[in-house]
């Protein structure tokens, strides 16, 4: 039975949200000896009650876990919270073609950001992490990421580590290359499709639910079975957890060549089987 859980204190305090594909197993397996950390220990102490909410699959456990997180604000769940500003970075061309980075705190994204932001961050520090690892693993330049300041040559360029894109000495295509497959993995991506999509969870099941998506974005749940389904409408705003999720699922080949327009009031046949 896929779904999450919920860990309750003695005065009611939410202690943490989780999901699996099986509750029962997973929720055991916290109080087994020989699995339990020091954190889970202490979890297992607090807690005084526990509650479920079953879901049609394993992608409506992910959705359903990361808005109960950010509803609930769970003790000892740090991953998933919603967080007040989001460090963003951005890319531009500086006046001789590199590609540079910049951190940014932002409110939310737009749609007018898809394609733009190379990569969200919880907080400036972890942002300025990762652009450092960026900067030895792909041989970056310090300064056209923000990392580091000052005239002339950067740091790792004297110790011939950068190509000298800070001072012109490397091609911008060569790079700007480089600059790319760092951020390709973090990279927002631009919404693939003309329209809403429909994404059932499971296209093989009988009955379960069909997400309508668009620009990332939830913006129906359908529920079907086998004699109708009924439509939802959500009030969704992008959210950078839940595009991860989704984009999971929506850009592998095996889901995206079956995917399929959402129309209004599709047909039952549309709603369970992809619409082929």
């Amino acid at each position: 039975m896929p779904g999450i859980y919920i860990f309750y204190g003695s005065e009611d305090e939410v202690l943490y949200v989780g999901k699996s594909i099986d509750i029962k197993t997973r929720v055991l397996s916290h109080f087994s000896a020989d699995r339990r950390t020091g954190k889970e220990r202490a979890l297992c102490e607090a807690n005084s009650s526990i509650e479920y909410e079953e879901t049609s699959g394993e992608l409506s456990a992910l959705l359903l876990e990361s808005i109960r997180i950010k509803e609930l604000i769970p003790i000892y769940n740090r991953k998933l919270r919603k967080a007040k500003k989001l460090a963003v970075v951005t890319s531009t061309l500086n006046e001789s073609g590199y590609k540079t980075a910049t951190v940014a705190y932002r409110d939310e994204l737009t749609e007018a950001d898809f394609g733009s932001v190379e990569a969200v961050f919880r907080t400036a520090s972890q942002g300025k992490a990762s652009l450092r690892e960026a900067v030895k693993e792909y041989q970056l330049c310090p300064k056209l990421l923000g990392v580091e300041s000052g005239s002339g040559p950067c740091f790792q360029y004297q110790l011939g580590k950068c190509l000298g894109a800070c001072v012109c000495k490397e091609s911008p295509l060569t790079y700007n290359a480089r600059f790319d497959s760092a951020f390709e993995k973090r990279r927002v991506r631009s919404w693939p499709f003309k329209g809403a999509v429909m994404l059932p969870e499971d296209p093989a099941a009988e009955e379960g639910t069909v997400y309508v998506i668009d620009q990332w974005r939830i913006q129906k749940t359908l529920s079907y079975t086998a004699d109708g389904y009924d439509e939802e409408e959500v009030e969704s705003e992008f959210d950078y957890d839940s595009y991860k999720i989704l984009s999971r699922h929506l850009l592998r080949s095996d889901v995206r060549s079956k995917l399929v327009p959402y129309t209004e009031r599709p047909s039952l046949d549309a709603v369970s089987e992809y619409g082929i």
